[in-house]
C-alpha cells in the first residue's frame, strides 16, 4: 500500500502546475489514483462516523435457507473452518462463524416444491463473498472446496478485473453461491 501511495504521489507531482483535466486524462496517473483510493483511502474510512447521521455498523449476520442443513452445516465447517456457535433443532437452524460474521443456516421445507435460487431470474441473495487475508490461504481452502462432494466450481481462483485481487467462485452442494476473495493490503 505504501509503494502505491508514494508512486501516486511522486507521480501526481509531477504535474502540479497542470490542470486537473489533463491529470484524468493519463491512464498511469488515473490506474494509481484508482488504487490509491481503493487500497488506502477507503480502508481507512471504514469506521468513521458522521455527526447527527444515522448509519449502519456493517454487517451483523446472514441468514441462509438452505436444502440440507446438516450437509451444508458440515461444508462451512469442515471446508471453510468455521465454527458452530448454535443450534437450534426445533426451529430448524444452526449458527456458524468464522469470527468476523455469523452465518444462520435454516433448513427450508422438505418437499418437492423447492426451487434452487437462479441468479438471473430471483430477487434475492446474488451470492456471498468471504474474504481470505493470504493467497496461499485461498489456495489452500479452494482444493478443500474442490475436493468436496456435490460442489459446483463456477471457476477456479483468477485475477479480479486487472488485480491485484483473486478469487474463485462456485456453488456449495446445496447449491448456494459462493465467493472466496483475497485482496492484499
Amino acid at each position: 500500500m505504501e509503494e502505491i501511495a508514494t508512486e501516486f504521489i511522486k507521480t501526481t507531482q509531477l504535474y502540479k502546475n497542470v490542470d486537473l483535466n489533463n491529470i484524468t486524462r493519463s491512464y498511469k496517473v488515473k490506474n494509481l489514483f484508482i488504487k490509491f483510493i481503493l487500497l488506502v483511502i477507503l480502508p481507512s474510512c471504514t469506521h468513521l462516523k458522521y455527526e447527527n447521521e444515522l448509519q449502519t455498523q456493517g454487517v451483523h449476520h446472514v441468514g441462509l435457507a438452505v436444502k440440507d442443513l446438516k450437509e451444508t452445516s458440515r461444508f462451512f465447517v469442515e471446508a471453510l473452518n468455521f465454527k458452530v456457535i448454535k443450534e437450534k433443532p426445533d426451529y430448524p437452524a444452526v449458527f456458524i462463524s468464522d469470527g468476523t460474521v455469523m452465518i444462520t443456516l435454516w433448513q427450508v421445507e422438505k418437499s418437492m416444491n423447492v426451487v434452487p435460487f437462479d441468479r438471473k431470474k430471483n430477487i434475492g441473495l446474488h451470492h456471498l463473498a468471504l474474504k481470505i487475508d493470504r493467497f496461499k490461504d485461498l489456495e489452500e481452502i479452494f482444493k478443500k472446496v474442490k475436493a468436496w462432494p456435490g460442489v459446483k466450481v463456477q471457476f477456479s481462483p483468477e485475477l479480479m478485473g486487472d488485480g491485484p485481487g483473486k478469487h474463485t467462485m462456485f456453488y456449495e452442494p446445496g447449491g448456494i453461491r459462493l465467493e472466496l476473495t483475497h485482496i492484499p493490503k
